[in-house]
């Protein structure tokens, strides 16, 4: 029986496993670009060198896991000898330095291959322009979340969602004609009767109003600074919970 592996003659990668009951039949397992190694090593935890099996070493990484915005480039400081590899490609290596730039937006996962074994490198390739749109749509969920939550006002939690804004507003008009009826009162955020007179009123609606203003103001500042951002670092920067009105 002759048993042993394919291997990557441009890296010394140890591949499939192969085997046959004569040596012409393993032979026959003969590829271009790949040799043949007899051996009863197992192809992950070897290299081929010189016509020699050795074994793998381990190679210590201080990150495994990358960002980086489409377009652009990503260098990685690896040894001289490393061999790195993107799905079927093998990626050069310049003096100890690999370099790529993603064409495309998705997740890569680059391999060393050969005398080192390390981690898989996980690269996120992103979209500027798609990576704004989703931080505005959290804005703008965070945003709704705040006028829901409501306004405090007199001790009180009172709703001031589009539907409150209008409903006070008619009711302030109707204050100022002196038509408020006996006994008026004002329903809070929990579903609570509040009694209140025409100057109460008219008190609560500009509070309303001025805390959804300064709510859709934040909104807006955000929006500025999130279109502005010239990179995926100063997009990270900007905190979509931060600073809303209370």
């Amino acid at each position: 029986m002759a048993a042993g592996f394919l291997y990557d003659l441009r890296t010394g990668a140890a591949l499939a496993a192969v085997q046959s009951p004569t040596r012409d039949g393993f032979e026959a397992f003969a590829t271009p670009g790949f040799g043949l190694m007899q051996s009863d090593e197992k192809p992950e935890d070897v290299w081929v060198k010189d016509g020699q099996v050795l074994p793998r070493e381990s190679l210590a990484l201080d990150q495994t896991e990358y960002t980086v915005e489409l377009g652009e480039s990503l260098t990685l400081g690896v040894l001289p000898d490393c061999y790195v590899m993107h799905e079927l490609d093998l990626l050069a290596n310049e003096n100890g330095t690999v370099t790529i730039k993603p064409d495309e937006v998705g997740t890569l996962r680059l391999r060393f291959v050969g005398r080192y074994m390390a981690p898989d490198i996980i690269v996120s390739v992103l979209s500027l322009a798609d990576e704004k749109a989703a931080l505005q749509a959290q804005a703008n969920v965070m945003k709704q979340a705040v006028i829901d939550a409501g306004v405090l006002f007199n001790g009180q939690v009172w709703n001031a969602d589009v539907v409150a804004q209008d409903a006070i507003k008619n009711a302030v008009s109707t204050a100022k004609l002196g038509l408020l009826p006996e006994g008026f009162y004002w329903t809070n955020k929990a579903n609570e009767n509040v009694p209140i007179d025409a100057d109460g009123i008219v008190a609560l609606a500009q509070r309303i109003i001025a805390f959804a203003f300064e709510v859709h103001n934040h909104n807006q500042e955000l929006k500025g600074a999130i279109e502005a951002a010239a990179s995926l670092a100063e997009l990270s920067s900007i905190d979509v919970g931060a600073n809303w009105p209370a």
